[in-house]
């Protein structure tokens, strides 16, 4: 797998430090205590005067609050302290946080300069890997989207306004079982996107454009075809108007479960 390598913090591997033992000395960080219940007298009152309990009569007793010490904690563990002061474990919300963010497969990665050539007119077999990203090839393809499997994923072209929904086939059918759920991979994404692209647009989807795009993808449709009268219809891809190479993805911001596909007219 190539993704990027995960961090994680690392153990004090020196052992536990005397400070920390629980013959600790006159000079080590005092710890705080917790409390335990003691029991106190409680003073005379017209309701029950201290001479009703003469003879040998229980006297009721109030809480008096103690302490006993704590045993000291390791390193990273909610019984830690630092300056005498417990220090509390990893914050709940920044734990999710930090492990929300999906990891991306390097060739859906959005960057400028995209890890493959992908000219989304062509069909997603014509991808080419670039000299400089060595640890990339054919096999990556068949590779999960994600660093966590997942079973489909939602992609967003804005220059189209069009959500398209990709499902994943059986990752390794010799080795997945037939109840084992679907894994959507690089070439599920690719495929599913220069396949969609290459159908012809609908009529919604040219009336949703304004004029000018209408007028620019018509010169592409000419151009690619020939102009050969009506060639063989307006393609979706047409009406990108040349932003046909494909520079990765981003998740949406708008709070959506949505990928956003980044396409550029040049790479």
């Amino acid at each position: 797998m190539h993704y990027p390598p995960s961090t994680s913090s690392s153990s004090n591997a020196g052992g536990s430090s005397s400070a920390w033992s629980y013959h600790t000395s006159s000079s080590s960080v005092s710890l705080p205590r917790t409390p335990t219940i003691g029991v106190t007298t409680l003073p005379p009152s017209p309701a029950t005067p201290s001479n009703n309990f003469n003879g040998g009569g229980f006297q009721p007793m109030a809480p008096r609050m103690g302490t006993v010490l704590l045993p000291p904690g390791e390193p990273g563990t909610p019984g830690y302290y630092t300056n005498g002061l417990a220090t509390p474990p990893e914050s709940p919300v920044n734990a999710r946080r930090m492990h929300s963010a999906p990891v991306l497969h390097p060739i859906l990665t959005y960057n400028p300069a995209p890890s493959v050539y992908f000219n989304v007119t062509r069909p997603a077999r014509e991808i080419v890997v670039r000299p400089n990203q060595s640890n990339l090839g054919a096999a990556s393809l068949e590779e999960s989207v994600f660093q966590m499997p997942v079973p489909h994923i939602t992609l967003f072209i804005p220059d189209l306004g069009a959500e398209i929904q990709v499902g994943g086939a059986p990752m390794g059918a010799t080795v997945y079982s037939r109840s084992s759920p679907s894994v959507v991979t690089v070439s599920n994404v690719v495929n599913t996107l220069s396949l969609w692209l290459s159908q012809v647009a609908t009529r919604d989807e040219c009336k949703a454009l304004p004029p000018l795009v209408m007028a620019t993808a018509t010169q592409y449709l000419q151009a690619r075809t020939r102009g050969q009268p009506g060639g063989d219809g307006m393609r979706r891809f047409d009406l990108l108007c040349g932003r046909v190479f494909f520079t990765g993805l981003t998740r949406a911001t708008d709070g959506s479960n949505r990928w956003v596909v980044h396409l550029s007219s040049r790479v």
